[in-house]
């Protein structure tokens, strides 16, 4: 399937898809004077608009679908973060970070206290061979109407990748677990884990790289049995 696209200086403001068995499709784009885009023309959905803070012209405030449906985004100016987003029925999640920018809590519509929290350990530190001294971030969520509480901790290594994941279950002492390991100096994945409980033995997918270009040539799932 070709695609084509249409330019006025630098901004994009059509593109056409040339389907093998349809007619061109075009969708096209509208720019305010910053370059921002204010409106898309799809010819299956109709137009979309957004519009754009007062302030610095660059944080998109209200996204409006072709039906009239609106999304409101708020923003701490300071550090471009979304602290609130506005539904098209009216329904309102916050959002607060830390000093380090990184997400603290989340307060879903109607509710007065955080639903989910964040608490971050051992920030800036790595230790792949015990991750207590490494990195990791709590999430916890609390679902405020029946009192339940699910919690994660996960533990990253410096690239930002998901190492490991540990979730309670209902079973005191036990978690959930999730693994990934790596070949860093190749920076490729080599195996993870199926989620397995804490007092179980992992199921491991093995990924290979049988390939001079070190392209994934195969993808190895653990057998019926377990094995």
């Amino acid at each position: 399937m070709d695609v084509s696209f249409g330019y006025t200086g630098d901004n994009v403001t059509s593109k056409t898809i040339f389907p093998s068995s349809a007619s061109p499709i075009t969708t096209t784009f509208g720019y305010d004077t910053f370059g921002n885009v204010i409106s898309v023309n799809d010819p299956a959905s109709g137009t979309s608009t957004i519009t754009y803070d007062p302030v610095f012209n660059h944080f998109p405030v209200t996204k409006t679908n072709a039906l009239g449906h609106g999304t409101t985004t708020n923003y701490d100016f300071a550090t471009g973060l979304e602290t609130s987003v506005t539904d098209p029925n009216g329904a309102i999640t916050q959002t607060s970070y830390d000093s380090y920018g990184r997400k603290a809590s989340v307060t879903y519509p109607g509710e007065s206290s955080p639903n989910e929290t964040y608490v971050y350990s051992n920030t800036g530190e790595y230790d792949l061979a015990n991750l207590n001294n490494n990195e990791s971030v709590t999430k916890t969520i609390r679902d405020n109407a029946s009192g339940s509480v699910n919690t994660s901790k996960i533990f990253r290594d410096p690239f930002g990748n998901t190492i490991r994941t540990e979730t309670n279950t209902a079973l005191s002492g036990v978690n959930t677990i999730e693994e990934s390991y790596f070949d860093y100096p190749n920076g490729r994945l080599l195996q993870t884990t199926k989620a397995y409980l804490s007092v179980q033995t992992p199921q491991v997918v093995t990924y290979q790289y049988n390939d001079p270009d070190g392209v994934l040539t195969s993808i190895t799932e653990p057998s019926a049995s377990g094995s």
